[in-house]
């Protein structure tokens, strides 16, 4: 995974170093650096995949003259990449140390980077319908949800069947997922409810199509190194934020959660108090961001002094909420 990201002239990010863990919640107030943070991790992808496939580098003109160094855990011997903007935003990639693959010794992190994927997901691209031979890919809108599903549906029956089970879990008012061909040949889903309606995905809400996507991406047989997604409780009701964060938890701790399959590092966002209440009991897994004369700078919250006694005297999201952890808006 990547266990440290340092910031030089990248925006809000003038000089500040992101620590991260395999699992990771950044909180602090708009403008703070945190939609920055996954924006490098975006550019740092989309770079690695033009490399992979020698095609012309991305343009990030809103990035020129920005650079970001990613330090790598010992799985990849340490090694270090550089991502960096020419004055017109042009990106590239460089890579210093790590383990020599068969691919060179510049591959290894490349192909990490170039596997790590950020979702902005929106329902109303999730719930569409798709061409037949559409690739079972997930983008970083929600494009292809009904060909990933129907792709596990027709290759894997027993993550099928989990996905299924974990759906009608988390969301008892349904009784079945469908996913295949309709009869003009293009690849769709709908859900069944437990009174036997067949629901197409336009009568589906935001939350329940967005619980099918992160339900996808676990149960797909090839994970993303690296996973971004902004807002995690977008669409969720606040009951349902425990087990959404569960998703992820199966993610970064396949092995602790029974899983199987390599461990995908988590980078997520959120403004929710109530998500932050899930994290009292570990917060190093929550990062602070704090902006002050228009410097943004990170702190695991876990080294916030005191935060031992603070705890006991209260929930983690009402101290964020109150002020006294710092991160809010008016600080």
């Amino acid at each position: 995974m990547i266990e440290t990201i340092q910031f030089s002239n990248f925006r809000v990010l003038e000089e500040a170093t992101l620590p991260l863990s395999p699992f990771n919640v950044l909180i602090g107030p708009n403008g703070s650096g945190k939609t920055t943070a996954l924006r490098a991790l975006l550019a740092a992808g989309a770079t690695a995949r033009a490399l992979e496939a020698d095609a012309p580098p991305p343009v990030f003109a809103d990035l020129a003259r920005a650079r970001a160094r990613f330090s790598f855990s010992p799985a990849l011997d340490g090694a270090q990449a550089e991502l960096s903007f020419s004055e017109t935003g042009v990106a590239s990639l460089s890579v210093a140390g790590g383990r020599e693959p068969a691919g060179g010794a510049d591959a290894a992190p490349i192909r990490w980077l170039a596997r790590s994927r950020d979702y902005v997901l929106d329902p109303a691209v999730l719930a569409r319908t798709l061409p037949a031979g559409t690739e079972p890919v997930l983008e970083r809108d929600g494009a292809g949800l009904a060909a990933v599903l129907e792709h596990i549906h027709r290759t894997d029956a027993e993550r099928w069947r989990r996905l299924v089970e974990a759906f009608r879990r988390l969301m008892p008012e349904f009784a079945d997922v469908h996913a295949g061909r309709t009869t003009d040949g293009r690849v769709a889903f709908s859900v069944v409810t437990v009174r036997g309606r067949n629901l197409q995905p336009a009568s589906l809400s935001q939350g329940t199509l967005v619980l099918l996507a992160l339900l996808a991406i676990v149960s797909a047989p090839e994970r993303p190194s690296l996973i971004c997604i902004e807002e995690i409780e977008r669409g969720f009701h606040p009951r349902l934020l425990r087990e959404v964060r569960d998703i992820f938890y199966r993610l970064s701790y396949p092995e602790e959660c029974g899983e199987s399959g390599p461990a995908v590092q988590v980078v997520a966002t959120t403004h929710s108090p109530y998500v932050l209440d899930l994290f009292g009991d570990t917060p190093e897994d929550v990062i602070l961001a704090t902006k002050q004369d228009d410097v943004a700078t990170f702190q695991r919250l876990s080294d916030v002094p005191g935060l031992d006694a603070l705890l006991s005297e209260g929930r983690l999201g009402d101290l964020w909420y109150s002020g006294i952890l710092g991160g809010v808006p008016w600080q």
